[in-house]
């Protein structure tokens, strides 16, 4: 027997069985057929066969394709012409690079960054070192903008269904909207945008309900602080947001947090966590870093101790943590050391809960012990009594007020904006992609395909766009104007880079021109927010908003540090009964740490990007 012969064996043709590889693929068989064909049948040129391609073959098909990049460089072209400038700016040198200061939204925290641009495009960005939430560093997501900017599937011009429109048509569009809901005090108009931290926004969405005080105004976005925010509401009365000092709290627990970088403020915090664990002398201490979570993560391969647990045991193992404390080391927490008292521990090692409590009780006002955004909101209630307990609050842990307190539960205002179509007559979406990402059961296509005029402010023509009767082109952060809040207050500034290349409009500019802002545009908006800050420009506005500019952020903006008490009594009763034991399989609903929800998957750069953890592309 040959060889070849050895490892051939024959099949008998079998009855054809129904099998899927994925829920497209089950869903609609002919368009997963269609996507399964191979790109090249004959092969690259009709030289080589796609069924029997061997190893030599298979270089020289490589060969060939990088050599094709090479010489094509980008395949996809803009159709616009790139002029050369007839008279270049007076403080433009060709080829030395300039740096403005700007900043974006990742996750409710404003990000302050540098962009470097050549000859008025820009190229690269970096972390504002001034800017107290990058502190000179940077995530991926905001290295990758610069391939958003320049991708060619943006969206190139507003469009009515498939009619393609000018800008002219959608100011007539936004004031034939204005002046229908005027007669009925925006009754029928509904609003849905992602929650913002913008200082302007939040002026213009006033300005917008006194105009139209019968609109109802929503939020949502699938990767939310909701649960954190109730739970604060719950400990203190009202919705604080907790800093944590991760450069000087020797001992650090993560419940289910990955604060390195999914959570909100990761880049802030990657930077002060790496400066507590670097040793400049022999005598230096070292934070310690304990994890305890369901899914692998960055936070948890940089723990000194990490410790897998299903997701139903997260909530129990706070619960005994906090039983420990309370019996073991004394800790006063009041009502809800009886309400803990029942905590079942089953499934979780014992030393996790004993040796994890004598550390944190013995660094007491230098501990942080931080929940993730997927917990629930009795969990983030019980962690700020337990850091409350531990004489963190003022210490290594801060707390202040939203940017916008009255943001409430995401997934409770989508609900009600799908609910509010049924007697709407105008619907605006500005940005985000809730046909994609909001709960299947809504039906928002449906619903919206019965609204008389729905209008869609986006990047690209997605899953909503095609759901509404109107598409208009989104500005890019970098061709945008705007203001945001950092955490702890701090007001920084957006400032574009480039002159929006598709003619697109800002979330802020579409506001305003429904509010009745008679300069609407994203410069003087800002300017007029400025203007109403206190001392802002008390030596002299324009001297004022040039330093500002330069600077990136407002100094002295940031909210002074709030110290409430824990109410232990409504945290014990948030708590309700101990959790019932779960069997077999659990999932878990995570923010990927390239795509985040999704809306970055159209970014070659972060396709290419491994996975942080499997190392899969």
């Amino acid at each position: 027997m040959s060889k070849r012969e050895k490892y051939t064996f024959a099949t008998a043709p079998a009855a054809a069985k129904s099998v899927w590889k994925s829920l497209d693929e089950k869903l609609a068989p002919a368009v997963a057929a269609r996507a399964a064909e191979p790109e090249f049948p004959m092969g690259v040129g009709g030289a080589v066969e796609a069924s029997h391609v061997s190893r030599r073959g298979f270089l020289t098909v490589a060969s060939a394709t990088a050599a094709a990049i090479g010489i094509e460089g980008c395949v996809r072209r803009p159709a616009e012409q790139i002029l050369p400038y007839s008279q270049a700016p007076e403080y433009l040198n060709p080829g030395v690079p300039m740096h403005y200061a700007t900043s974006v939204e990742r996750r409710g925290e404003a990000l302050g960054l540098l962009v470097t641009s050549f000859e008025g495009r820009p190229t690269k960005v970096e972390g504002n070192p001034e800017h107290p939430a990058s502190l000179g560093a940077t995530d991926l997501l905001a290295q990758a903008m610069i391939l958003d900017l320049y991708d060619p599937d943006r969206s190139n011009g507003p469009r009515q269904g498939e009619t393609v429109k000018t800008f002219a048509d959608v100011d007539a569009l936004f004031a034939q909207i204005a002046q229908t809901h005027a007669a009925d005090a925006g009754a029928g108009l509904r609003v849905l945008s992602a929650p913002s931290v913008s200082p302007s926004f939040l002026r213009l969405r006033a300005a917008f309900q006194q105009r139209f005080p019968q609109a109802k105004f929503h939020t949502w976005t699938p990767v939310n602080e909701s649960n954190a925010r109730e739970g604060a509401r719950i400990a203190f009365g009202e919705p604080l947001v907790a800093h944590h000092d991760y450069q000087g709290a020797r001992v650090i627990l993560s419940i289910d947090a990955d604060f390195l970088q999914t959570e909100s403020a990761s880049v802030r915090a990657a930077r002060r966590f790496a400066d507590g664990r670097r040793l400049s002398q022999p005598t230096d201490a070292m934070s310690r870093l304990y994890v305890v979570e369901s899914t692998h993560s960055t936070t948890g391969a940089n723990a000194d101790h990490r410790l897998a647990l299903a997701p139903s045991k997260v909530a129990a193992y706070v619960r005994a943590l906090a039983k420990e404390l309370a019996t073991a080391h004394r800790l006063d927490l009041g009502p809800l050391g009886a309400a803990v008292q029942g905590a079942d521990a089953a499934g979780i090692p014992a030393r996790w809960i004993s040796t994890v409590a004598k550390e944190l009780a013995g660094a007491r006002g230098r501990s942080v012990i931080v929940a993730g955004s997927r917990q629930s909101a009795a969990v983030h209630a019980l962690v700020h009594a337990l850091n409350a307990a531990l004489g963190n609050h003022g210490t290594t842990i801060s707390l202040t007020s939203p940017a916008d307190p009255s943001e409430g539960d995401q997934l409770a205002s989508i609900r009600a904006f799908a609910e509010g179509l049924a007697t709407a007559k105008t619907a605006l979406i500005l940005g985000g992609n809730p046909i994609f990402d909001a709960p299947a059961d809504l039906d928002l296509a449906g619903k919206l395909g019965r609204v008389e005029t729905s209008v869609h402010l986006s990047a690209f023509r997605d899953e909503t766009s095609r759901a509404t009767k109107w598409h208009v082109p989104r500005a890019h952060e970098f061709e945008s104007w705007g203001d945001l809040r950092a955490l702890d207050g701090t007001i920084s500034i957006q400032q574009p880079l480039i002159a929006p290349m598709f003619g697109g409009r800002s979330d802020l500019e579409v506001l305003a021109h429904l509010a009745g802002e008679r300069n609407w545009r994203g410069y003087y908006v800002v300017r007029q927010t400025m203007r109403s800050l206190p001392d802002f420009g008390a030596v002299g506005f324009e001297a004022e908003w040039r330093r500002v500019l330069h600077r990136g952020f407002v100094s002295g903006t940031a909210e002074p540090p709030r110290m409430l008490p824990v109410d232990n009594a409504r945290v014990a009763s948030s708590l309700g009964a101990a959790p019932a034991s779960v069997s077999g399989f659990e999932a878990v609903f995570l923010a990927d740490p390239k795509l985040l929800d999704g809306r970055h998957a159209n970014n070659a750069w972060l396709l290419e990007l491994p996975d942080p953890m499997t190392r899969i592309t």
